[in-house]
């Protein structure tokens, strides 16, 4: 069953078109990989999913519903988190009030509560202190949880993000980038945390990612977008494969290099 249907969605900017009558969809509890060359429109579409921008036409449906109908926070609310390939995260806080901020859609802050049920309004913020926590513990951040982000390595800060997108309990997870600049050890840990969104958590995982060796490793399904069109969708085997997908994305240079990984 779909929980993300993407249908013949088109944007354009300045008269350029970035997507074009694009359409996929994502199953539930499956993890799809998003590639394309630079500039192919990859963070664009997650763009579209997010409601940052809004395409010119189409239609993308979560659980059923037009995302379009609805405002960024709105989406967060809908169950759909997301990291950056350019970090988003708020460098002068702590990582742990990174990840309390991260669970703003979870907290029922409402008049009622804080006027009427202070009791209720303290165990909540004790359970996201605790989630906050064990989320901490399992991404191995405990050492830092009172460092300022800023102050901390990029392969940590990479996992602070990916971390805030976490505690927010989604139906799906869109990565952009989420290996870009870490080095090989860094690449294969956050590849393991990657396989647990499925196995252990059951959370949907929309990929956008150029380590092919990291995609092959955990994709079930694969799109292929260039000009922000759709050229190819199948395996990782059947896309590793796929002579436009060589000639498009990767180089007929990296063909046996791909086939490798």
């Amino acid at each position: 069953m779909s929980l993300l249907e993407i249908n013949n969605i088109s944007i354009s900017f300045v008269g350029l078109k970035a997507i074009d009558s694009l359409s996929f969809s994502v199953d539930e509890g499956s993890t799809v990989g998003l590639i394309g060359p630079n500039g192919a429109g990859k963070t664009t579409v997650f763009n579209c999913i997010a409601r940052y921008f809004k395409p010119d036409q189409g239609q993308i449906l979560f659980r059923g519903e037009d995302l379009l109908a609805f405002k960024p926070h709105e989406v967060i609310e809908k169950g759909i988190a997301r990291t950056f390939q350019n970090m988003e995260l708020f460098r002068s806080m702590t990582v742990q009030d990174n990840l309390l901020v991260g669970q703003h859609s979870r907290v029922n802050t409402g008049f009622f509560i804080n006027a009427f049920s202070l009791r209720k309004k303290k165990i909540n913020e004790s359970q996201i202190k605790d989630k906050a926590a064990a989320v901490m513990d399992r991404f191995g951040l405990t050492p830092y949880a009172n460092s300022r982000v800023i102050s901390l390595p990029y392969g940590i800060q990479k996992k602070v993000e990916f971390a805030r997108a976490l505690v927010s309990e989604p139906k799906l997870i869109l990565l952009d980038e989420p290996a870009a600049g870490m080095n090989p050890n860094e690449t294969e840990e956050i590849t393991e945390l990657i396989k647990q969104l499925r196995s252990v958590d059951g959370i949907t995982v929309l990929l956008v990612e150029h380590d092919m060796k990291l995609v092959r490793s955990i994709c079930d399904e694969i799109n292929v977008i260039d000009f922000g069109r759709k050229i190819a969708h199948g395996t990782p085997e059947e896309i590793s494969r796929n002579p436009q997908v060589i000639e498009a994305y990767l180089g007929r240079q990296e063909e046996n290099e791909y086939a490798r990984a």
